[in-house]
């Protein structure tokens, strides 16, 4: 038989409900009354594994000293003594004293089982189960505010309390376990033995899930705004989209069908007799500039080619006439001398004679 447990907000406001599973939480009062020497058992077990079993004590044999008589056997009037380490004598050893031992208690592991399910079902049929949503909105951990929800919550923090947080929720577990008369475990940790001797259990959400396995027991009800929100961007991208493909496909049809329209009403329009005579007057059209154009472009390649050719090849011939115009003074007038020369001894021996 599952029951129905409420959850709560930070602000202890009702959000959602969790459905507790009969599998850990099913056991009637009477059940649990008849089980109370299994409880016990189980009990005295987990307590027992809690001891550390390191308590030790010396013999006579292990205390140090105590290696002669510590007066004469006879003639003294005193009982005899063989040691001062007796245990009789003050600094002396223990008898049967503690040694380091284990003090684990063999328990079956269906019985653990079975009383972790006795211990919380009985904490469900008296109303000490609680379930938070989470543990505040705050990035970093905070004590003063985990304090703050478990008193909107109405916890009782003069009783021992345990709660169960998610093993991977760190901030919880730091924020949770400096407070007093709280214990914080992880789920697969938690054992009969902290449930019973607890007054309330408290879980979140992840905490519960990761118990049960089990995210269908958990409904949470959203709020107003937040289901109002994505409705209206829904909408409004819907109708966006909409009106977007409703002018591009009227766009697309109106180009479309003008342009197939006029085509074919130029088509019917035109006789065949008219499309013969307009193609003949085209192409002798297209002849004759074609033949104008080229007759006007030979004579204009030709003159501009001539008179390039015209005005670079004086260019060409000055600078050779001037290189040789100077080139040859220079020379006649070397060569003329020698002549002129011969000339005048000529003339001044004709006189002579």
């Amino acid at each position: 038989m599952s029951t129905t447990v409420p959850i709560f907000d930070a602000k202890g406001v009702a959000v959602g409900e969790a459905t507790l599973p009969s599998v850990l939480f099913g056991y009637s009062p009477e059940i649990v009354h008849q089980k109370k020497g299994l409880l016990h058992e189980v009990v005295r077990g987990i307590r027992a594994s809690l001891r550390q079993g390191t308590h030790s004590t010396k013999t006579r044999g292990e205390v140090s000293g105590g290696g002669r008589k510590p007066f004469r056997q006879k003639g003294t009037g005193n009982a005899r003594q063989g040691s001062s380490r007796e245990p009789q004598h003050r600094g002396g050893g223990v008898v049967f004293g503690p040694k380091p031992r284990s003090h684990d208690i063999k328990v079956n592991s269906k019985k653990y089982a079975q009383a972790i399910n006795l211990a919380f079902s009985d904490r469900a049929n008296n109303s000490n189960i609680l379930i938070l949503d989470n543990w505040g909105s705050s990035e970093t951990p905070s004590t003063k505010l985990a304090q703050r929800i478990l008193k909107r919550n109405q916890v009782d923090r003069s009783h021992r309390n345990l709660l169960i947080v998610a093993q991977n929720d760190q901030r919880a577990r730091l924020s949770l376990r400096n407070l007093s008369n709280t214990k914080v475990v992880f789920p697969l940790q938690a054992n009969a033995y902290d449930v019973l001797s607890s007054q309330k259990i408290i879980f979140d959400v992840k905490s519960f899930i990761e118990l049960t396995g089990d995210e269908k027991l958990v409904k949470l009800s959203e709020s107003p705004n937040q289901t109002s929100k994505p409705k209206s961007t829904t909408d409004s991208k819907s109708t966006i989209g909409s009106s977007k493909s409703k002018s591009t496909t009227d766009t697309k049809s109106t180009v479309g069908s003008s342009k197939p329209k006029s085509t074919r009403s130029s088509k019917i329009s035109a006789s065949p007799s008219t499309d013969k005579s307009a193609t003949r007057e085209k192409a002798a059209n297209s002849s004759s500039k074609t033949t104008q154009t080229k007759s006007i472009a030979e004579p204009k390649t030709t003159a501009n080619s001539s008179e390039n050719a015209t005005k670079v090849k004086p260019a060409a011939t000055n600078a050779k006439t001037k290189t040789s115009a100077r080139t040859p003074k220079a020379k006649a007038t070397a060569t003329d001398a020698a002549p002129a020369k011969r000339a005048s001894s000529k003339k001044v021996e004709t006189n002579d004679q």
